[in-house]
């Protein structure tokens, strides 16, 4: 019988064994991931190791190499949810909780390695840059979150704060904490969850952007123009 710290040790082998063979398929041109080697399992695991190989790379064409494991945890966020559905109001998650947080760790990790070194991308519809923590925070959990939290700007537009409809820790209200009554939340019919690629990620924010000046044109009759630049960066820090 293997003692824990050899069945670790040979876990952590074959996870990075298999996001080599991954990365090597995907090199070559292999768009179609084969997934006998993923479970629900490990594949946060790999695709987070494969992610620390692509880590400091331009972005471009990494970040369609990125792209495959994020479409993937989007399956596997898909299939964890219906079952946090399933499970009704008072059923046991199991260790539904654990790997949702997995998942967001992966995620997380190859979305900045899709960036590359500067950290940041450019909104080019709009245009303005922002990092890669904030484009995730906005975009990266919720596809509708206008539609779930419509107020979530007024505090960038000094107005009335109002709380998000998730649980919250901390002063950091776009942080969706890994807790059973947040998981219920995000699997409930109204909620869109995902796991977007950088691409989708971007067209997101820039298509709420885009609404919230025809928004502001709208109450104000002012165009954000030569005489009012956008900012360089899009600062949410403070959410």
């Amino acid at each position: 019988m293997l003692t824990a710290p050899i069945a670790a040790a040979r876990e952590r082998i074959a996870i990075a064994a298999t996001a080599d063979s991954i990365l090597l398929a995907l090199a070559a041109g292999q768009d179609q991931v084969r997934a006998e080697n993923l479970t629900d399992d490990n594949a946060p695991a790999v695709w987070s190791a494969l992610a620390a190989r692509l880590k400091g790379y331009r972005g471009g064409a990494y970040a369609r190499r990125a792209d495959a494991g994020l479409l993937d945890l989007h399956a596997r966020l898909e299939r964890l949810l219906a079952g946090v559905r399933a499970a009704g109001e008072r059923g046991d998650l199991g260790d539904a909780i654990d790997r949702y947080r997995q998942i967001r760790n992966a995620q997380h990790a190859l979305t900045v390695a899709a960036a590359g070194r500067q950290g940041e991308v450019e909104l080019s519809e709009v245009p303005m840059r922002i990092y890669v923590g904030q484009l995730l925070r906005i975009a990266g959990t919720i596809a509708n979150i206008d539609e779930v939290w419509p107020d979530w700007r007024n505090q960038l537009r000094g107005g009335r704060y109002v709380m998000p409809p998730w649980e919250t820790t901390g002063n950091q209200p776009f942080d969706i904490a890994a807790t059973a009554t947040n998981l219920r939340w995000l699997a409930s019919d109204t909620v869109r969850a995902w796991v977007p690629t950088l691409a989708q990620a971007v067209r997101a924010v820039a298509e709420q952007t885009n609404a919230e000046e025809a928004r502001h044109v709208g109450a104000t009759g002012v165009h954000v123009g030569a005489s009012e630049p956008r900012p360089v960066h899009h600062r949410i820090s403070d959410l």
